[in-house]
């Protein structure tokens, strides 16, 4: 029988985060990892979630030189133009028996009682069958629940982008509000003013400067524009 998790990938993604957060991308040994997983010591427990997190491909190295692996980076921490949803399907597939199910059934989402019956008659035993399911199908669903990085940032460029606006009011003070920051400055400061709000603003979005929409603020009588 092919080799397969005891677990989904969600999971082991979560357990291996609880890695990353405290090692960082060092190398450990296995009493280290062991520790980080939450841990006292060695045991078939904790051997099993290991090997889990192996089989996903989520960690690399033997013995005192595992870390985390490249795969994890690009799951957990995006470069723009990545696509995570292909590295999650990279990892969902390292397990021979989940390659073996997607080759089989290549299309989302997928039938519960197919892959069931696929295994069962592939030789697991109707319990294990039924637990290996119920891990691949939580493990392609989580493959399946977001689109690629560069999609996400895009959508997210996309709905950063709305005029910035600032309108005086009686007291001839300009407010400048943007994605929830905003910042209050004399109606004289005119250019001033309007630098102010651009830095405000590039820190509301994180976008560099030549991303932020043009400035504009309005008073009474005129409107002026960056």
């Amino acid at each position: 029988m092919l080799s397969h998790p005891s677990s989904d990938l969600e999971e082991c993604i979560e357990r291996c985060k609880r890695v990353h957060d405290q090692v960082g991308t060092k190398q450990i040994g296995r009493e280290a990892l062991v520790a980080a997983l939450g841990y006292r010591s060695l045991s078939g427990a904790s051997i099993a979630k290991i090997s889990d997190l192996r089989k996903f491909g989520l960690i690399t190295g033997s013995r005192d030189e595992i870390r985390v692996s490249d795969i994890f980076m690009k799951i957990r921490f995006p470069q723009p133009g990545e696509d995570v949803q292909s590295a999650k399907l990279q990892a969902a597939t390292m397990p021979g028996l989940f390659a073996d199910l997607h080759s089989k059934f290549p299309q989302f989402p997928i039938s519960e009682a197919n892959v069931s019956s696929y295994l069962a008659r592939s030789g697991l035993d109707e319990n294990r069958a039924q637990a290996v399911t119920r891990d691949y199908l939580k493990t392609m669903e989580y493959v399946n629940s977001g689109g690629s990085a560069h999609a996400s940032a895009g959508a997210s460029q996309s709905e950063s982008q709305p005029e910035v606006r600032a309108a005086a009011d009686s007291d001839d003070i300009l407010s400048f509000t943007a994605k929830g920051v905003s910042v209050t400055v004399t109606e004289d400061a005119d250019k001033n003013a309007l630098m102010l709000a651009r830095e405000v603003i590039e820190v509301a979005l994180a976008r560099p400067q030549h991303s932020i929409p043009q400035l504009t603020y309005e008073t009474d009588d005129h409107s002026k524009h960056s």
